[in-house]
């Protein structure tokens, strides 16, 4: 064998050796990532989110742009999260939602003054936004599926201690300095859906660049490209996602169905977060209704509330209203998950 000959062997070998080293190295990435999210006992995030459509819900002829500005606070598994609407082309749109878990106790609290109080955790959380950046590189562990349409993949979820990942990843494909893999999704709209994840082979960290969600029960897909990641600790994550929902199959051009940005604005690690914090108390006070799960009951009432009760004796009137205002919102993150979602 001449010099030549030996050399394109050698060249071979070393790329064959780096390549498969860069794919064992990604499930490493993805651990430690995860375990570097874990650690982080404090966080406090804001961040922008606009949403576009060509289509609005009033009136199918004009577009419809909405802004919302979202905050989360978490110490350890206690967390505060905040929707609050900055502008939007629609009148009818939610205002402003708080929720909160000291731990042990769950709150929500919103615009219209109603509030309403429970134990544990919850997997669906208007407060909460599915494009936390925080969370971002996992998305595709989200339990959004015909199982749970308004579930969205929560920061909390990751760090509990009964989460176990067992995702192994896929076998990946190297293309332009780049590991490309798919992995099966959950089901939505009644059929299987996909994750097409694009990451540098090379790094320290799991940060993936673009995140592909096909979704052939709903005839779309969703192209997210994480860019200008930071870290807080050890921990990674982008702090601008762009992306853009089209129809699928893919149509030339593009049949564009949404299209979005997230932008952070603050994120650190708070050296101390009060209790209070995860608590809604001040909420509490201010509520013109508190519907609390533990009991099944009303636990407090507006005064017009209370006329009623009083005039036809009958408090399930006052309980059907909140009811009803509960089951809108719940009917509203549903639809406005599966839209943006799927």
């Amino acid at each position: 064998m001449n010099k030549q000959s030996l050399f394109v062997v050698l060249a071979c070998l070393m790329c064959w050796s780096f390549t498969s080293r860069a794919e064992e190295d990604l499930q490493a990435r993805f651990e430690k990532s995860l375990n570097n999210l874990k650690s982080l006992t404090n966080v406090d995030i804001e961040f922008l989110d606009t949403y576009w459509s060509p289509t609005g819900s009033s009136n199918p002829k004009t577009p419809f742009c909405r802004t919302v500005q979202y905050s989360y606070i978490a110490s350890e598994m206690k967390n505060r999260a905040t929707y609050k609407l900055i502008s939007g082309t629609e009148t009818n749109l939610a205002k402003e939602f708080v929720s909160a878990f000291d731990g042990s106790n769950y709150a929500t609290f919103d615009s219209q003054r109603y509030m309403t109080q429970g134990r544990g955790a919850q997997s669906t959380d208007r407060g909460q936004s599915p494009f936390n950046p925080l969370i971002a590189p996992f998305m595709f562990l989200t339990t959004h599926s015909d199982d749970c349409l308004p579930c969205t993949l929560q920061p909390a979820s990751l760090v509990s201690p009964d989460f176990k990942n067992t995702l192994v990843l896929p076998k990946g494909k190297r293309s332009d300095q780049l590991i490309e893999i798919s992995i099966p999704g959950l089901n939505l709209a009644q059929k299987p859906t996909t994750w097409e994840i694009a990451i540098d082979e090379t790094g320290t960290s799991f940060v993936p660049k673009v995140i592909r969600w096909i979704t052939p029960g709903a005839n779309s897909e969703m192209v997210q490209h994480l860019l200008n990641y930071t870290n807080l600790g050890s921990y990674h994550f982008p702090t601008r996602i762009e992306w853009t929902m089209s129809a699928y199959p893919p149509t030339s051009p593009p049949t564009v169905i949404s299209t979005g940005t997230v932008a952070v604005i603050v994120a650190r690690i708070p050296d101390q977060i009060a209790d209070s914090v995860f608590r809604l108390d001040e909420e509490e006070k201010s509520a013109a209704v508190v519907w609390d799960w533990k009991q099944r009951k009303l636990t407090k009432m507006a005064p017009e509330l209370a006329k009623i009760e009083a005039t036809h004796g009958n408090v399930k009137i006052a309980l059907l209203i909140v009811m009803f205002a509960t089951m809108v919102g719940v009917a509203f993150v549903a639809k406005r998950f599966s839209a943006k979602n799927t």
